[in-house]
């Protein structure tokens, strides 16, 4: 599955934070991901079982305790106030940092560890689908906003486990 263009309207304002999306699925499950910035010349890549590289080495999430401290980056904070307000609320209410412009690009930060939370309420499956290899091989948690494995869902919250669980908690 590719995604030749993700983050269409960064590539259309010219802002170098769009990348091209690649996975391999195997009985509907994505085994391996790859997010490439072709301006920035980076890359993030991962198989299911076999690690995650930035740029040919061995890369991970950094530690992130707290919603606190985490530094948050979305897509679209719009978007998500409007169709996640649950999450949005525990990130407006309690994290210090947030950024936006990111699409798969803020995942590529967050398995690269510089960035602790990536949260996007609105996916296409092509968006999805090489996350998941990513971030779980990167030491991270990936769900759908509600908090349940969906590789080829149409939303996503990413964080280190601890982080993830605030998050995503029901309530």
């Amino acid at each position: 599955m590719v995604d030749p263009i993700d983050g269409t309207k960064s590539f259309i304002h010219g802002i170098p934070l769009y990348t091209v999306l690649v996975a391999l699925l195997h009985n509907d499950e994505p085994v391996v991901g790859v997010i490439h910035n072709p301006v920035l010349e980076e890359t993030v890549s991962a198989a299911v079982g076999a690690g995650c590289t930035y740029n040919g080495a061995a890369c991970s999430i950094r530690p992130c305790e707290s919603l606190e401290t985490a530094e948050v980056c979305t897509s679209d904070f719009i978007a998500l106030a409007r169709d996640a307000s649950d999450v949005h609320g525990r990130i407006v209410a309690t994290s210090s940092f947030g950024r936006t412009w990111a699409d798969a690009y803020g995942y590529l930060l967050l398995a690269s560890g510089r960035m602790d939370v990536m949260v996007d309420p609105k996916m296409a499956i092509w968006d999805i689908a090489p996350l998941y290899p990513i971030v779980e091989e990167a030491g991270g948690k990936i769900t759908d906003i509600a908090g349940r494995r969906r590789p080829l869902g149409d939303s996503a919250v990413a964080a280190h486990p601890t982080v993830h669980e605030v998050l995503t908690a029901q309530g």
